[in-house]
This record gives C-alpha cells, sequence and structure tokens, in this order.
C-alpha cells in the first residue's frame, strides 16, 4: 500500500513539532491539539480548545493539515493557513508547526 492510500484509511503520520523539532507519532484525523498535548502538556490551550481564545496557535512550517475552518478564518484573519488553531485542525499527513508564544492573548501580530 502506498503513503497516500495508507493516509487516505485513517494511516499514520508524524507531528513534528517546536523549534527542537521532536516527532509525535499521530494517526491521519487526529486533531493536531490532541496530539500535541499527548506529547506537550504545556502547550497553551486557555479555552479548553474551543477555538475562541487563540492561545493554541501555530506556525505551519511544512505539510499537510485539514482546510481552515471559519472559525480559524475569523479568528486569525489574513494570517489563517500561515497560522492555524491547534484545536481546530486536524491531520491529513505530516506536519510541522512551530507553538506560537506571546506574553499577550490580545495583541500578536
Amino acid at each position: 500500500m502506498s503513503t497516500d492510500q495508507g493516509r487516505a484509511l485513517g494511516g499514520s503520520c508524524t507531528v513534528t513539532y517546536g523549534a527542537d523539532q521532536r516527532t509525535f507519532a499521530a494517526q491521519v484525523g487526529q486533531r493536531l491539539l490532541d496530539v500535541i498535548l499527548a506529547n506537550e502538556p504545556d502547550h497553551r490551550h486557555v479555552c479548553g480548545g474551543n477555538g475562541y481564545c487563540t492561545s493554541c496557535r501555530v506556525r505551519v512550517e511544512a505539510g499537510h493539515l485539514s482546510p481552515p475552518n471559519r472559525t480559524e478564518r475569523e479568528r486569525l484573519g489574513s494570517r489563517c493557513g500561515e497560522l492555524r488553531l491547534a484545536c481546530q485542525s486536524h491531520l491529513i499527513g505530516d506536519v510541522t508547526v512551530i507553538p506560537m508564544v506571546t506574553g499577550s492573548l490580545i495583541d500578536w501580530e
């Protein structure tokens, strides 16, 4: 079975996380935030993964996530796509992300 076929059937994928490039095993279809929290419990997620606060946002360096939904487009504006909300993103293949850590949840651009 090819890698693409395995991914289409819910196969495995890899999340590469942070500046130190740690890798986490995952399954296609999993929510990105769930994979991150299972391996990095200190990743911010103030609103509990509901897409309201944007504290779980990550910068996508490479790879594949589900298309941005309405919540992400509204919260992230023109940076949607470059930035994603981990709580709203699902894996569709390997992805590399960097957490966006700031001192303020309001003024982060």
